[in-house]
């Protein structure tokens, strides 16, 4: 009995990662449109929204849930995102120092922080 759990355990925990790296894909292009709006506001994030983002081509995919938002009144930014069906595949970038992960798949390197943003 115990054997079942912990490779039902296993199997979750599995999931959970491969779905934070698609999220991670999708995060990619939505910093680089948060770059592009700051670029566009005189080097403010204030204002960052998810909508925003769309003015500079990003559009998320239907299964992940993107938020940006702005920090520290305008001179940084988060974007978080899941997926759809599994809130708990949470990450957010750019990285912070806490609960970095950092990972290589077929030559792509992906940097994100474990959870949702940082409320500063």
């Amino acid at each position: 009995m115990i054997l079942i759990v912990v490779l039902v355990s296993g199997a979750f925990f599995v999931n959970t990662a491969s779905n934070q790296v698609t999220v991670a894909k999708q995060l990619r292009p939505a910093t680089v449109a948060a770059e592009q709006y700051a670029a566009a506001n005189n080097g403010s994030f204030e204002g960052l929204t998810t909508q925003a983002l769309s003015s500079f081509n990003f559009v998320p995919s239907g299964d992940v849930v993107v938020d940006a938002v702005p920090l520290n009144a305008g001179s940084s930014y988060c974007i978080e995102g899941h997926m759809k069906d599994e809130p708990l595949s949470k990450i957010h970038v750019p990285a912070s120092a806490n609960n970095r992960v950092m990972i290589d798949i077929n030559g792509e390197s992906y940097e994100y922080s474990l959870g949702g943003c940082p409320t500063s």
